[in-house]
């Protein structure tokens, strides 16, 4: 599925011409350019944990039975590939912050100005990826209302407060500190 998302991601890439900040989408213009897409970056040891509660929370929700297991099925298939390309390119940026507020600067500046600028051109398909996610929630909450299952209905509340976060906080500081490291630059 990685795999798969980094094709798709190299494929948007190759044939967008929407300029960012100085950079395409195909990639950077410039030697901070990466040779390829960036792989999986190192994301902040907090949020990781998060994420793994969350998918670990979902696993247990979709051994459920009824309708509660086939909604959270459902959510389980949006949730997967929508955490990978986060953990590939949203995240990582974030690991950067105590270096920066240190004074310092990463070693993999670069690396993190290109996650920045497609996080940015990317956030409409994040934003409609968090709604989809938010309506099949919906669905898992109704669906473990009706069969008494409160993890269920606990769970979607927790992760549409998860994906409020990510959009009023996680994304535009990842985008924000790839920003401030092209600025260093110049």
């Amino acid at each position: 599925m990685l795999t798969r998302t980094i094709l798709r991601i190299t494929a948007v890439c190759a044939l967008s011409s929407t300029a960012m900040g100085g950079y395409c989408m195909a990639g950077m213009q410039g030697p901070e350019q990466p040779q390829e897409a960036p792989g999986r970056g190192r994301v902040p040891p907090s949020i990781a944990t998060e994420h793994d509660k969350l998918h670990d929370a979902l696993a247990r929700l979709t051994r459920a039975q009824g309708r509660t297991a086939i909604e959270a099925r459902n959510v389980q298939q949006l949730l997967q590939p929508h955490f990978a390309k986060e953990e590939q390119f949203a995240l990582p940026p974030l690991a950067a912050l105590a270096e920066l507020a240190s004074g310092g600067r990463p070693a993999n500046a670069a690396e993190i100005i290109w996650m920045s600028a497609f996080l940015q051109g990317d956030m409409p398909a994040m934003l409609a990826e968090h709604r989809a996610i938010a309506q099949a929630l919906d669905r898992l909450r109704a669906a473990g209302r009706k069969e008494g299952k409160k993890e269920a209905v606990a769970f979607a509340a927790h992760l549409k407060a998860h994906a409020r976060q990510e959009e009023e906080i996680l994304y535009p500081t990842a985008i924000l500190v790839g920003r401030y490291l092209k600025l260093q630059q110049q």
